[in-house]
């Protein structure tokens, strides 16, 4: 007996199962995403006159925009009540003629189950049901499975299109009141995703902050989809996440995510639903490798923490100059919705090692409106507070802001700001005396606000095999520039600045780090695996001369880095720059007894001009088309 003739007493027709279970007031559950199910949704359409003030409870459509303009059209019978706000409702919420409930997901399962909001009808799409009589939810388990188990009433679509996925996703069919048979093709989603010159360097920057045994959650949006495309040449990554999509499964295929150095489920990739295309739902089919859970296990914040090295990685409309993140409104507009974005960044933040990542591009509109702005503006809602900001990423860099001062974090979304921009937000950060009025930002020849070159950024092995990060500097890094100043012995700061100098105050220090990037170049060296732990231990620079177009150099080395070759490291560095920018060679001045320094100089492959004077300087100068004869 095969399973249909077998369940045969519960067997209903679309058109009847509306007709004779869904009454006029009735509160109507519809399964979510790829999993909405199409053929009682029409006929729910089709036997409109018949009914009237329903309320729809929906949590995220997609490619279901007929549907929706059906039910917006009619909506003395329909009115639409979302979890999330998507593209072809939110006309409708911000004018009123749908509702918006803004929940935490993780929250949400237990609003139905508390009965706060008691489901009359609850219209799900499942797999057929297995030889022991179980169905799964497939796709979507997120809700659905709190809407089928406490609805008054369940009607299920069983369709062999969906596919049977593994973990809290099974209902026996003596749970389900009546089930309908389709066989209609499931909904696919194609993740849209941010252009690439926008996307690359923010995908850059992310993967440079994703560890190797890192676990992953990706949240929906155009910037955060586009992230996957980065993450190639990472190593043993894990997935804990609200959604998986054919941009995991290309990394699954990849060997990128095997989930075999997670420390919660370990060896399986935790979601409580699937967006994506056939090819998606038919790796998920009967896969151990997944288990779906719904919303409040997979999105509970503790169960997140308890993965080491938890990244979540999510989108914000705009984040202002403090740190606060807003994720879900343009002005008094409602956009999309709180979804995981809280869940997930509290999570990561309790995680061992764990990091909330918040990207965006820079700007809107084609550039027009900057997307850090000085505040939150009216009407515009923060979703996530400055205390639980981390990590803000744009195309412009990396801006780190937990436990850092307001200056500090003012300075840092400055410098991830559209420099076409930084000009009005410096002057708004100064106006609100967040910043001292004399702080300048880096600018170039036509003053205009100079882009960082994170191109040249690159790494070191030190002898004793330590790693340092060597990049551009930034304004952000005065602090860091005063520390190793002030950590210099003094027979190194009459080296560095030919006296034993005792202050570095800050504003000799913005001379430094307020570069233009061309004319004057400065990088630092990094040790620590992320920005809240890295320790600034070297630091080189040049600044050109105009009427010689030779760059003056100067290195500066903290004393536990000496020896390890850094200082040679540096000035190939700086002279790879230079050429590229055009320099004709490097001069400097360096007094006689520091002979270390003196040596590389001689021996760095070069035709050396020097003398040493009598006050004991030795001034010297190499043209980098002239070799030395002996290399």
């Amino acid at each position: 007996m095969d399973w249909r003739e077998r369940y045969r007493d519960k067997e209903i027709t679309a058109a009847d199962a509306v007709r004779r279970h869904v009454k006029p007031g009735d509160r109507i559950f519809i399964d979510s995403a790829c999993a909405v199910p199409r053929a009682l949704l029409a006929e729910l359409i089709a036997q409109r006159n018949t009914l009237k003030d329903l309320e729809i409870i929906h949590f995220l459509t997609v490619g279901g925009e007929q549907i929706e303009k059906e039910f917006l059209e009619n909506s003395d019978f329909f009115r639409y009540n979302v979890l999330f706000i998507g593209d072809s409702l939110r006309n409708a919420v911000n004018s009123g003629r749908a509702d918006y409930t803004p929940i935490h997901l993780s929250e949400a399962p237990e609003l139905f189950r508390s009965g706060r909001k008691q489901i009359d009808v609850a219209l799900i799409q499942v797999s057929v049901p297995d030889k022991a009589g179980y169905v799964s939810l497939g796709t979507n388990v997120d809700v659905a499975k709190a809407m089928a188990e406490s609805a008054n009433y369940v009607i299920a679509e069983i369709n062999p299109n969906m596919p049977r996925t593994l973990g809290d996703t099974f209902i026996h069919m003596r749970d389900l009141n009546h089930w309908v048979y389709s066989d209609k093709p499931l909904l696919e989603y194609e993740m849209e995703r941010t252009p690439p010159e926008i996307a690359e360097p923010i995908g850059h920057y992310v993967a440079s902050l994703v560890e190797n045994e890192s676990t992953l959650q990706i949240g929906l949006g155009k910037a955060p989809a586009a992230i996957l495309d980065y993450l190639s040449e990472k190593k043993d990554l894990g997935i804990h996440a609200d959604h998986i999509s054919d941009g995991h499964l290309k990394l699954i295929e990849a060997g990128v995510f095997t989930n075999d150095k997670k420390t919660f489920h370990k060896g399986q990739a935790i979601a409580s639903m699937a967006l994506g295309t056939r090819k998606l739902y038919d790796f998920i089919d009967n896969n151990p490798m997944f288990a779906f859970h719904p919303f409040d296990y997979v999105n509970n914040p503790i169960n997140i923490a308890r993965n080491d090295k938890m990244v979540s990685i999510n989108s914000a409309l705009s984040v202002d100059l403090t740190g606060q993140i807003n994720v879900d409104s343009i002005g008094q507009d409602f956009y999309s919705g709180v979804g995981s974005t809280i869940d997930y960044t509290r999570g990561a933040a309790l995680s061992r090692h764990g990091k909330p990542i918040i990207v965006l591009p820079s700007t809107a509109k084609g550039g027009k409106i900057s997307r850090i702005v000085p505040f939150i503006g009216y009407g515009a809602r923060v979703t996530i507070p400055l205390v639980d900001a981390h990590y803000i990423v744009t195309e412009h860099g990396i801006a780190y802001l937990h436990g850092k001062t307001i200056r500090e974090r003012v300075m840092a979304m400055l410098n991830i700001a559209h420099p076409d921009h930084r000009a009005k937000l410096l002057d708004a950060a100064k106006k609100m005396k967040f910043i001292p009025q004399d702080q300048p930002l880096p600018v170039g020849k036509a003053g205009n606000f100079v882009l960082y070159p994170y191109q040249y950024e690159t790494w070191m092995s030190l002898k004793d095999g330590r790693r340092v990060f060597f990049r551009p500097i930034k304004p952000t890094d005065e602090p860091f520039v005063q520390e190793l100043y002030y950590s210099l012995e003094d027979e190194a700061r009459i080296f560095r600045f030919f006296f034993n100098k005792r202050f570095f105050p800050r504003k000799d220090v913005q001379a430094d780090v307020n570069i233009d990037y061309e004319r004057n170049i400065a990088f630092v060296g990094l040790v620590g695996d992320e920005p809240k732990t890295q320790k600034l231990v070297a630091m080189c620079s040049y600044l050109a001369d105009p009427e010689t177009n030779l760059g003056e150099i100067a290195f500066t080395v903290r004393k536990d880095f000496r020896n390890q070759n850094l200082t040679k490291f540096m000035l190939q560095y700086l002279i790879r720059v230079a050429r590229e920018k055009g320099l004709k060679g490097f001069k400097g001045d360096i007094l006689w007894d520091n002979q270390a320094m003196v040596h590389i100089i001689r021996s760095s492959g070069y035709r050396i001009y020097g003398e040493r004077r009598p006050d004991g300087d030795f001034i010297f100068s190499f043209n980098f088309d002239e070799k030395d004869k002996e290399e």
